[in-house]
């Protein structure tokens, strides 16, 4: 078995990885990575690294979905996991990842904060409110900080009735 944890073998794993041409490829081999072998944090950081280098969406996203169940929901992992996500251009695929997110009963406010932060950018109301939605339903949006993000990502809603959607997700 692979040992990711010694920094020459993760190096050049992700650089054999990120060689391939095919998005196909490189995500089934980043999701076989992921279910079969131990990442430590260097190897969470090289594979969304390599991830965020993809051009597809739909492979991005799948990858990233499939990482949510395995990685550690701490500062660094979800730094990386985030700016990995930032890169998709489907607002349909990023608001799926995100609401896994959210859905995962790992959710802390770490997490909470980049959700938000990604759905902030977004240029969908309907995916971004959706996003929203999904993070007003846990138990971290009691926390006032969290709070203040939500309602920052909100602001950037140009639909009025997706920005009453989500300010109504408050009150229920």
């Amino acid at each position: 078995e692979l040992n990711l944890s010694n920094p020459e073998v993760n190096e050049a794993y992700f650089a054999a990885v990120a060689s391939l041409s095919s998005n196909t490829e490189k995500g089934s081999v980043l999701r076989q990575a992921i279910n079969t072998y131990q990442l430590s944090g260097d190897s969470w950081q090289s594979l969304f690294y390599t991830v965020g280098k993809m051009s597809s969406s739909t492979e991005m996203g799948s990858v990233l979905r499939t990482s949510i169940s395995e990685m550690p929901f701490e500062v660094e992992t979800l730094n990386h996991f985030f700016s990995a996500s930032d890169r998709m251009s489907s607002n349909t695929e990023k608001g799926r990842v995100l609401r896994a997110v959210a859905s995962d009963q790992r959710f802390n406010k770490t997490a909470a904060l980049g959700v938000l932060s990604s759905a902030g950018i977004m240029t969908s109301n309907t995916e971004k409110s959706s996003v929203l939605r999904a993070v007003a339903k846990t138990s971290q949006i009691r926390d006032e900080e969290v709070k203040a993000a939500y309602l920052a990502a909100a602001r950037t809603l140009t639909s009025d009735s997706d920005y009453r959607n989500v300010m109504d997700a408050l009150l229920d």
